[in-house]
């Protein structure tokens, strides 16, 4: 009796050690299948991009996947030596693995990676690369060959004839239309509703998606947040809004269909892997998405659409007069249409060709750029980034302009579809 009992025990004990060490066996199986591992080296690509922002705030544009990434970055206390060391041993792993079924991601995932660390060597160079390596190791782009403005200076002059130099004679005119500073704010979210609702007519986007305002002085200009969960944050300074034709502008890039929009449409896609939820300032698809919000206005509004808008809507929501409201939107749109030249500029003071000085003297007389300044300070810190205002701008636009029919349609593709492989079909 004494040995029956001891012997029941220890049987017992052997087999929850044979149950267990076979679960742990299924479960190792389980856990390395090629859709496991891709998502595991997918995660640490996401905390090793978390952890660049750790260092340089602002690198990461956006983030809406789970708190757990976001808490181990924090954890780890990377340098941007270290997250260049393990980003490159991730990418050594990620182009060993040989599973057919998850080639596409890993591909796009190997794209990241390296994308990652190409931002971490920029970011630790003592001095800035020469802004043609910059704009092709980042984006993938090139400037173009020739940039002419001399058509559209042209068309300025003939509307605004008489002494003086065009840029002084342009603010002169605008700042004839100037909103009053105690209607910039209902004049700015008037044409907000107007820009959602024209969305809305071609996107469907979630009910719960909300774009807050705050309007302070702590910011320069706007400065679009997305916080996840369909919410995003703009901080406005109404020094932003002065004309209606800005605010419309504005309005159509920050929010409807620009930046909350695209956000919106990204997290709400059922098929958003976990490495698209962390989304670098410097890449691919962050230059598409201000190209795509720069262009935001022309998708949204006709030119004869747009004009009735501002007409009939804004202008009596500012108490200006309207007779000149089709004037200053053609000069609006020519001195749009002028900032294209600012990208040759920019290269010559970004190579240390042109001073500080210098450089705004020809964006302001060259490209019609009303503040140089706040523009070559952005420049400083960003660099190459600015031509998704220009660059990229102009190339979503020829994009659309050669898709005869569902324009909406083709921007929510380019938007949604693994956005850093967008920019390389329309380039």
């Amino acid at each position: 009796m004494i040995s029956g009992t001891a012997y029941k025990p220890a049987a017992f004990i052997l087999l929850l050690c044979f149950v267990l060490t076979g679960a742990v066996m299924l479960y190792l199986q389980i856990s390395r299948t090629p859709e496991a591992i891709i998502e595991q080296q997918a995660q640490e690509y996401v905390v090793l991009a978390l952890a660049i922002d750790q260092i340089f705030p602002g690198e990461v544009d956006a983030w809406f996947g789970p708190s757990a990434l976001m808490e181990d970055a924090k954890d780890r206390e990377l340098t941007l030596e270290e997250i260049v060391t393990q980003a490159r041993e991730l990418a050594e792993t990620v182009s060993s693995v040989t599973a057919t079924e998850t080639d596409s991601r890993r591909n796009q995932l190997l794209d990241r990676i390296n994308q990652l660390i190409a931002v971490a060597q920029s970011l630790s160079a003592e001095t800035p690369q020469p802004f043609e390596t910059e704009l092709a190791s980042l984006y993938g782009l090139a400037l173009p060959a020739t940039a002419t403005s001399g058509d559209l200076l042209d068309k300025l002059e003939t509307l605004l004839p008489g002494r003086g130099n065009l840029a002084f004679k342009v603010a002169s005119w605008q700042n004839k239309l100037m909103i009053p500073a105690e209607k910039r704010q209902a004049v700015f979210e008037a044409a907000l509703a107007e820009c959602r609702k024209r969305t809305l007519s071609h996107w469907d986007l979630p009910t719960e998606e909300k774009l807050d305002i705050e309007w302070t002085r702590d910011v320069q200009a706007a400065w679009h947040e997305y916080k996840g969960a369909y919410r995003s944050l703009l901080r406005i300074n109404a020094l932003t809004v002065a004309f209606v034709s800005q605010s419309v502008d504005l309005a159509c890039h920050e929010g409807y269909p620009g930046h909350h929009s695209q956000f919106v449409l990204m997290e709400s896609s059922s098929t958003l892997p976990v490495e698209a939820t962390v989304v670098l300032l410097r890449s691919p698809g962050s230059v598409l998405r201000e190209g795509a919000a720069s262009h935001a206005a022309a998708l949204v509004f006709t030119a004869e659409e747009r004009l009735d808008f501002e007409r009939n809507v804004l202008y009596p929501l500012a108490g200006l007069p309207d007779q000149e409201a089709a004037t200053a939107l053609q000069i609006h749109q020519l001195v749009n249409d002028l900032s294209s030249a600012a990208a040759p500029i920019i290269r010559d003071y970004r190579n240390g060709i042109t001073d500080f000085n210098a450089t705004t003297f020809q964006l302001e007389r060259e490209a019609m750029i009303s503040s140089p300044v706040p523009l070559l300070e952005f420049i400083d810190k960003y660099g190459a980034y600015a031509m998704g205002y220009v660059l990229v701008r102009d190339l979503v636009s020829e994009y659309l302009t050669g898709i005869p029919d569902d324009k909406w349609t083709a921007m929510r593709e380019l938007l949604v579809t693994s956005p850093d492989l967008a920019l390389e079909r329309i380039r």
